[in-house]
């Protein structure tokens, strides 16, 4: 109870920087955070549209790893820059969440990977050769 007397409100964070929510915000992200979201993708979609060459060169020759060097950035916003450029087969860009969650397995065998994800070795070696990260 609070000293007023009323009951107690358990305080929401928010999921992506654990600061707390305000009390009439229904989502699972501060304002700040959703701001900085969409800031940041807008950024990526000005970006993408302006160097779409770029990126397909750099995607062919060296994978999401070298767009991630290459626009200092993660391997996940590469692989969002990788995906919104269109460079990817359409059946992959609906497994977006497997694909970002492949690229954080970096390291670990197809069959490990696999496992994690609730998927095949083959379709993860086939994922990675996509992504050039094999």
């Amino acid at each position: 109870m609070l000293p007023s007397g009323g009951p107690a409100i358990a305080a929401v964070l928010c999921s992506s920087c654990g600061g707390r929510l305000a009390r009439d915000n229904t989502g699972t992200v501060c304002s700040p955070c959703r701001r900085t979201g969409i800031e940041t993708s807008a950024l990526r979609g000005a970006l993408i549209n302006r160097d779409r060459p770029r990126i397909k060169a750099v995607f062919e020759s060296s994978g999401v790893h070298g767009v991630a060097r290459h626009f200092d950035c993660t391997l996940e916003d590469a692989l969002d820059i990788v995906i919104d450029a269109q460079l990817m087969p359409m059946g992959m860009v609906r497994r977006r969440v497997v694909l970002r969650r492949l690229v954080g397995l970096t390291g670990s065998s197809h069959s490990a990977a696999g496992e994690v994800l609730g998927i095949s070795r083959w379709t993860v070696a086939t994922y990675r050769r996509h992504l050039g990260i094999e």
